[in-house]
């Protein structure tokens, strides 16, 4: 199953750095109520910004890290 969705109305500055955060859509819905309506999953990765907007979910870490490349605004970061 691939899941990939956006937050409505998201508006971001020219350069963005963002974050892959993985965690369970339940966890997912509560840090981020514009995410709500997910489908029960145990893991699902969601791209945040630096501020800690929620950009795009999907359940598989390569679809968020290929929706991010396909983005020139963004700028994928870790976090140690």
């Amino acid at each position: 199953m691939q899941l990939s969705m956006s937050p409505r109305s998201v508006t971001v500055p020219r350069t963005t750095n963002v974050f892959i955060s993985p965690m369970s859509s339940a966890l997912a819905m509560r840090r981020f109520p514009c995410l709500s309506g997910l489908p029960s999953l145990d893991r699902v990765y969601v791209v945040v910004t630096e501020t800690g907007q929620p950009m795009l979910v999907t359940n598989t870490h390569a679809e968020a890290a290929r929706q991010v490349a396909s983005k020139e605004q963004f700028v994928l970061r870790t976090r140690h």
